[in-house]
């Protein structure tokens, strides 16, 4: 890989790592700082609000499209929302939960999460504008790998930061680490100049509506958007559940704490290998692949719930559930940023990453309904099912266009 392309790769990895683990650190990580200091249940609810504003991450790429800058639009928008995210960490560095109320610390973190998640829109539009097809699609297979890692920083290391060195030490490392992003992305600016500014700034006045129709009248894109909404959240559901499942198994809390670490690093892993042999294992294949791998995992956990499992099979179970996560996430995430539409990268991306949010979410609210009438193997169960059903869906959807969702990355 040539160098100025790999360095593309890095600056939008390392800026997508950095606003992936401080968003968890948000809503997972300071909730247990706040229980440590006797904050009630219901206002430590009350910071899962902060995951909140991904779904309505399409409100926010209509403005960067309609309000474009004549040259280096993403650049410039990305850095103008870094700013409200310095205001907002700086606000949260002063916000001390043991001397501060309820509300200002509550005000400082969502105010911190939209404009995280305001910036992550037009760092990975400039990464579609300025990658071809295929680095669009390994830079998105990148972006769930480095998720993975983000995942066990924002929950893990920095609760321990947190524990050493007291409630400002994980901000201000945040801080650095965005302004590092900042001047990563710099180095890009000149590059997204040459691409296509003029033409984005004429578009600059179709609004969020007209964005919106135009996006779903694409009439290629239809069996895109059903794969999009279902192929993840089954095995993501899994996911989810597999602390509270090895719980009532029987395993104890420390054991589950190093099997979820070793789970989130084999799920890096394997987004990360499936980025480095793109060229051998094209997109497409790897969308049917990865499914028939999904039902694989599912049926795994279905079968554990009929026995009392030994530790080796609880060890295994969780690592093909980890490694389907992770090629599942990353084929899904690399084909997502190369269905965005030549110069309405910022809101095709947001849009997509509302619908596959909030499919994520609504599929455990059902599952947890499963979960409480017919127990383990009703979940689980249900996902299998769930799974099958997408893994036909896109085998329809592959069979009958054979060049759909895309051209050169696919082939």
């Amino acid at each position: 890989m040539k160098r100025h392309i790999l360095y593309k790769h890095f600056a939008v990895s390392w800026s997508n790592f950095i606003l992936t683990a401080m968003t968890i650190y948000l809503f997972l990580g300071m909730p247990l700082a706040m229980r440590q200091h006797g904050w009630s249940g219901a206002e430590i609810g009350m910071f899962q609000l902060a995951g909140l504003p991904v779904l309505l991450k399409f409100f926010m790429g209509a403005p960067i499209e309609r309000f474009a800058f004549k040259q280096a639009n993403y650049f410039k928008w990305s850095l103008l929302l870094s700013v409200g995210v310095a205001i907002g960490l700086f606000l949260l560095s002063r916000a001390d939960i043991e001397h501060v109320s309820f509300s200002q610390v509550f005000f400082a973190t969502i105010l911190t999460s939209v404009f995280a998640t305001w910036l992550d829109i037009p760092v990975n539009a400039l990464a579609i504008r300025l990658l071809d097809e295929k680095e669009q699609l390994r830079n998105g297979v990148l972006r769930s790998s480095v998720a993975a890692l983000a995942s066990i920083v924002g929950g893990g290391i920095m609760i321990f930061v947190y524990s050493d060195y007291g409630w400002q030490a994980p901000i201000y490392v945040f801080m650095f680490a965005l302004i590092l992003s900042l001047i990563l992305l710099f180095l890009l600016e000149k590059q997204e100049k040459n691409v296509g500014s003029t033409s984005v700034y004429s578009m600059k006045k179709k609004g969020g509506l007209s964005l919106l129709k135009g996006y779903f009248h694409q009439p290629d894109k239809r069996w895109w958007h059903l794969i999009l909404v279902f192929y993840f959240p089954f095995i993501g559901c899994a996911w989810l559940f597999l602390k509270p499942t090895l719980l009532d198994f029987g395993v104890s809390l420390d054991d589950i704490a190093w099997l979820a670490t070793l789970g989130g690093i084999v799920a890096a892993i394997a987004s990360f290998s499936y980025a480095v042999v793109l060229k051998r294992l094209p997109g497409r294949g790897l969308l049917l692949s990865a499914s028939v791998f999904n039902i694989i995992a599912l049926y795994i956990m279905l079968s554990l719930t009929m026995a009392v499992p030994e530790r080796w099979q609880l060890i295994t179970a969780v690592v093909v559930l980890a490694i389907a996560l992770g090629l599942s996430s990353g084929v899904i995430m690399g084909i997502m940023m190369t269905q965005c539409r030549q110069q309405h990268e910022a809101f095709d991306y947001s849009l997509q990453s509302s619908l596959f949010a909030l499919s994520r979410m609504l599929v455990p609210a059902l599952a947890g309904v499963l979960l409480d009438k017919l127990g383990y193997q009703g979940l689980y169960g249900g996902l299998l099912v769930g799974a099958v059903a997408v893994t036909m869906v896109t085998f329809l959807m592959l069979r009958s266009s054979p060049h759909h969702l895309m051209s050169n990355a696919s082939q």
